[in-house]
């Protein structure tokens, strides 16, 4: 018989032996089988529509490869740790963190491609995200009567973020404008204080971000 054939098959042998050790090793000691790991080809497949995003250098085009794999990676995540734990109702409470997946995948997007623009859409779905996320955890739907302030501010942030980047009087004005209207667009107290935080921290951003041109002004001499 061929040597590399024998040496192939005695390799296959050695990796089936491996895995089914491994198998039973971790249904003693954990409860599970190897099997229940298959969410982590999900995962694989999402990091490796990243990769070019992540290795390739002066594309920045690719960074719009983050919006689509880290939700495909946060679907392998949620997949495995329902199969390994068997909880099944992770979707009905983790489900949120799809949408604070593409937030990131926006974030990350920006970074690669040094633009302020994806900020936009990043803010208002991480903001989204993460008020369902609370309320998918908590039971609170009924929270929206007062977050629902949380939407035009994410809004007002996301057009403050931009005039960092290009100062300019319409998107400062539509920024605060939309910020204000979430501060006091409802009664209660908690939306009023959230809504006046962030119009603080706001202004403060655009404060020390702002790139004011500053004349020179001639020295008379004595």
């Amino acid at each position: 018989m061929n040597r590399k054939l024998v040496m192939g098959i005695g390799a296959v042998l050695v990796v089936v032996g491996v895995i089914a050790l491994t198998s039973t090793l971790l249904g003693l000691l954990f409860g599970f089988r190897i099997w229940q790991l298959w969410p982590f080809i999900v995962i694989a497949a999402g990091l490796l529509v990243t990769a070019p995003a992540v290795f390739v250098r002066n594309r920045r085009r690719l960074g719009a490869l983050y919006v689509l794999g880290w939700p495909i990676v946060t679907t392998g995540v949620l997949l495995l740790f329902a199969s390994v734990f068997r909880w099944s109702d992770v979707w009905s409470i983790l489900w949120p963190l799809e949408l604070l997946s593409v937030a990131v995948g926006c974030l990350l997007a920006a970074v690669k491609a040094k633009a302020h623009w994806p900020l936009v859409p990043a803010i208002i779905i991480g903001a989204n995200g993460l008020i369902l996320q609370f309320c998918a955890i908590t039971g609170w739907w009924h929270a929206w009567a007062v977050l629902w302030a949380v939407e035009p501010i994410a809004v007002g942030i996301s057009l403050l973020t931009l005039n960092t980047r290009r100062p300019s009087r319409g998107l400062l004005t539509t920024g605060l404008t939309f910020c204000a209207i979430g501060a006091i667009g409802s009664t209660s107290g908690v939306a009023i204080l959230l809504g006046a935080g962030l119009i603080g921290a706001c202004l403060v951003l655009w404060g020390t971000m702002r790139k004011d041109v500053v004349p020179d002004v001639p020295v008379p001499a004595e």
